[in-house]
């Protein structure tokens, strides 16, 4: 998804991953690996969230709807 975010080929929209335990080794890959081979810049990583917490992740996503990004219909019809 990332990927079709940053080539235009979706609109912007906020990206959260739920479960921290879960998903560390993908957040060290993109850290070690994709940085470094410069295929994603440090300011892909905004275009993400990482966290074991609900209420965080929906106060994540409801801040970055309102900013412009993909609007609320277009999310649910995807």
């Amino acid at each position: 998804m990332l990927t079709l975010i940053q080539t235009h080929k979706l609109p912007p929209r906020p990206v959260v991953c739920l479960g921290k335990e879960y998903w560390k080794h993908l957040g060290t890959f993109i850290r070690e690996t994709m940085i470094e081979m410069k295929t994603i810049s440090m300011d892909d990583l905004d275009l993400m969230m990482v966290t074991d917490d609900p209420v965080e992740a929906v106060a994540y996503i409801s801040k970055n709807l309102v900013k412009g990004s993909a609007t609320q219909a277009e999310v649910a019809e995807e």
